[in-house]
């Protein structure tokens, strides 16, 4: 039931019964051949977000003698209302049945079309809470794809939403024709085989966060922890109006990853609270570097085994990452069991052996790790999806109510693609691989781990009632001006300080990240700044950079110096103005870099040290030559002082 559900898509129609000489208690193959089903289906959105549905069905025979007497339809969906049946003009009264997230709706005909081109119309019609979704001033329409689209004839979807949401601003497929009138906009579509309609009015979404992190210390001895902020992606642009207490350091890791470090002394605690904005996009932002996927991310984990047998299995008859992520929603299924218990993470192997116990972690775990032994590049996605309906579309990560989907480098278009293989099974075939949304906000990345860093959400103090996070629909996403602090520092060999050579640490105060910076340094008179060479992408929030710089003046002599230091940023060269509180000293231009004189310094310290040490040699040398001298006479002395006999007197 299982596979056959998501391989014919959300909305199953089928045949109960035929009747006349060939009769078939479910709708065939051969029974197929005896009709030809047309069908016009029109998705009428309201301004509350919900949508009323109406089917209009035209079975023609394709025989003298047989005919329908029965029909039905197979929602993957709940919680629908005001079901209503129409045949011929006459009112009929469904039978209505619902189980494991379904709705089926049965009509039996009270009469007989008879007879080679005789046709039944009938219509099926409801409102349903599902298909649509209104977050802030966005609306997101998704109708999933038709069961067995080759039982149709033709085809068509008629999409009628309020004016008061604009034009769409990404759908696919592409409409056949786009009408308004004062009130709504009137899309149709018909070359749809066997895809659905995705409508986004609306081409952002923007989100108040408040994170708490709380960090132990229960050792006698000061540790260095870290914990991982939300960070800016192409998709996903993060501004903090405040993160308290400030970090010690703060640096981008392989997968992109904010981490903000944090000293504790002995047996200290530290609550870390962060207030943050988020826009969400559905194009991506050109200026943010992209994370290149590494050998590391095609490797196995912990709960990623790519190399177990049943995976290669698996894996081995599938060909693209559509049809893994396919055989992830045919093979596992959503648990419904009370989720307020703690959630123990299994891995990929384990969720195929309990495939009904399931839940957002294990998806992404079996989708990356069947990605992952086709040498696909492949990581997890720890963070935020934004639902009106935690059963159509759950969170269910351990933490503040969290989430989990993946996300695999896509080769042809150079970056990572978002995919959610839980909410396409929770809701019935909604697409979630080939287009995304703006619900889902990235916490952090695991990819070179498996299970690190742990997103907002997981630094809970036990026992503590208050929600760590804390997700909320903002209006407004105000530009930020750039904010830097300069600090100077002179370097130094052996404790003294060197003239013309200086460390300058440049730090981002701002609650946003600055993209691809460039520095232009200016000094007064004819003296000439030069940094060292450096590449950064990026400067984040909170984050100092560390950068050399080199002074020289045309003459012979050391000249103290005023500088400018001048930073552009990002592509529209927008432009900080820092000014140092002290003065810089300037060496002779013949010292042509900071690096030569670098060397040259250590080459006449090295050529003083070799001096002194043979100086210091020759001194020790001479004073062991003169105490060996000084031994020498000091062990001759007793034979100048013997008296020598004279000569004989002689008596008289």
């Amino acid at each position: 039931m299982k596979q056959w559900r998501f391989v014919s898509g959300w909305l199953s129609f089928f045949l109960l019964m035929v009747g006349g000489l060939f009769t078939s208690p479910v709708y065939s193959a051969e029974s197929d051949k005896n009709f030809v089903t047309d069908l016009n289906s029109t998705y009428t959105v309201t301004n509350q977000g919900l949508v009323n549905v109406e089917h209009n069905f035209t079975i023609t025979n394709q025989t003298p003698t047989t005919y329908v007497k029965q029909y039905a339809i197979r929602l993957q969906q709940t919680g629908l209302e005001n079901i209503k049946a129409l045949s011929q003009g006459n009112s009929l009264t469904p039978n209505i049945t619902t189980a494991e997230d379904q709705t089926n709706i049965a009509l039996a005909f009270p009469d007989a079309v008879v007879g080679e081109g005789k046709q039944r119309k009938f219509s099926i019609s409801y409102t349903s809470p599902q298909i649509a979704l209104i977050t802030g001033q966005v609306l997101e329409v998704r109708i999933p794809q038709l069961a067995d689209a080759t039982h149709y004839r033709q085809r068509q979807i008629t999409l009628i939403t309020p004016l008061r949401f604009g034009l769409p601003y990404r759908v696919d497929p592409t409409p056949d024709t786009t009408q308004t009138d004062n009130q709504t906009i009137t899309q149709t579509f018909s070359s749809l085989e066997q895809t659905g309609v995705m409508a986004i009015f609306g081409q952002e979404q923007i989100y108040n966060l408040t994170l708490r992190y709380f960090l132990d210390n229960p050792s006698g001895s000061p540790v260095t922890t870290q914990i991982a902020l939300p960070p800016t992606t192409a998709y996903q642009e993060l501004q903090y109006q405040s993160l308290e207490p400030r970090p010690t350091k703060v640096h981008q890791d392989a997968d992109g990853n904010w981490l903000a470090e944090y000293l504790l002394r002995p047996h200290e605690q530290v609550l870390v609270n962060a207030v943050a904005l988020v826009r969400l996009t559905l194009d991506a932002n050109p200026t943010v570097p992209q994370v290149p996927p590494l050998t590391e991310h095609t490797q196995a984990r912990e709960f990623w085994p790519v190399d177990h047998p049943e995976i290669t299995a698996l894996s081995s008859s599938v060909k693209t990452v559509a049809e893994l992520y396919q055989l992830v929603i045919e093979k596992l299924d959503y648990t419904d069991q009370n989720l307020t218990q703690d959630i123990v993470r299994v891995g990929a192997v384990t969720a195929l052996s309990q495939p009904t116990q399931a839940v957002c972690q294990e998806f992404a775990d079996l989708f990356i790790t069947l990605v992952r032994s086709k040498g696909i590049p492949a990581r997890r996605v720890a963070g935020f999806a934004y639902t009106d309906d935690e059963r159509f579309r759950p969170s269910s990560l351990a933490g503040d109510v969290l989430h989990a989907w993946a996300q695999f480098f896509n080769t042809a278009t150079h970056t990572w693609q978002s995919v959610d293989p839980t909410w396409e099974d929770t809701t019935g075939g909604i697409d979630y691989f080939s287009q995304f949304d703006l619900n889902h906000i990235a916490f952090a990345f695991n990819g070179l781990s498996s299970s690190l860093p742990y997103p907002a959400g997981f630094y809970k103090q036990s026992d503590s009632p208050t929600q760590d996070v804390v997700v909320t629909l903002a209006d407004s996403f105000p530009d930020v001006d750039p904010n830097f602090k300069l600090e100077i520092k002179p370097n130094s060999i052996f404790g003294f300080n060197l003239p013309g050579l200086y460390k300058l640490n440049i730090t981002n105060q701002s609650g946003q990240a600055w993209y691809w910076p460039k520095i232009e340094i200016k000094a007064t008179g004819s003296v000439r700044v030069n940094p060292e060479d450096f590449s950064w992408p990026q400067i984040l929030p909170f984050e100092t950079k560390e950068l050399n710089i080199f002074a020289t003046n045309p003459g012979w002599k050391l000249t103290p110096t005023d500088f400018n230091l001048s930073l552009q940023l990002g592509p529209d060269g927008t432009s900080v103005n820092l000014e140092p509180e002290t003065q810089i000293v300037a060496l002779p231009a013949i010292i042509k870099s900071w690096r030569q004189f670098v060397i040259i310094l250590s080459l006449v310290s090295g050529f003083t040290i070799v001096i002194l040490g043979v100086g210091s040699l020759l001194v020790l040398r001479q004073k062991k030559f003169r105490a060996l001298r000084g031994q020498s006479q000091k062990s001759q002395e007793p034979d100048q002082f013997i008296q020598k006999p004279g000569p004989t007197l002689k008596q008289n």
